[in-house]
């Protein structure tokens, strides 16, 4: 008999892996979301697509460009509105798309966050992207969880 902490953690590890693979094959599912980050010197205007799996999202928008000290996506709350989210992650001057995922399951969220990157050369330079997401709720930002290539990222 599987213990119930491992089942947990064996649930969280599959559900991960089934996001990243999501992103990966064919793009996002549930209510889609879409929005342009402003391009920048050196870099090019961003598309990004956020697939809604909870229902709760009601929009999403460009968010603050505030330099998160990490170059892991990151979660936080908008400070100036309960019913809102800022995602940051550090991206490529060259990339094409950005597409980001908020799932439901087991009483906490999962958020992926994955960018498809551009042809031919490109600057190495990392780019400070933000969202801001708008939520029919509060989300406690305590329970959502960040994933990237399949794991958990620990929050910061």
């Amino acid at each position: 008999m599987i213990r119930p902490d491992i089942g947990r953690r064996i649930s969280r590890i599959a559900l991960a892996i089934a996001l990243a693979g999501t992103l990966a094959a064919c793009g996002p599912s549930g209510r889609l979301f879409h929005t342009t980050l402003p391009s920048g010197d050196g870099w090019r205007a961003l598309p990004v697509t956020l697939g809604d799996q909870t229902d709760l999202v009601v929009g999403i928008e460009p968010g603050p460009i505030d330099p998160f000290p990490d170059v892991d996506p990151d979660v936080r709350a908008d400070p100036a509105d309960p019913k809102a989210l800022i995602v940051a992650w550090l991206g490529g001057a060259c990339e094409d798309e950005s597409v980001v995922v908020l799932h439901r399951g087991g009483g906490r969220y999962d958020m992926a966050v994955s960018s498809r990157g551009g042809l031919g050369s490109c600057p190495m330079v990392g780019i400070h992207r933000a969202i801001r997401i708008r939520t029919s709720e509060p989300v406690a930002i305590d329970l959502i969880d960040m994933i990237r290539g399949g794991q958990t990222i620990p929050p910061q």
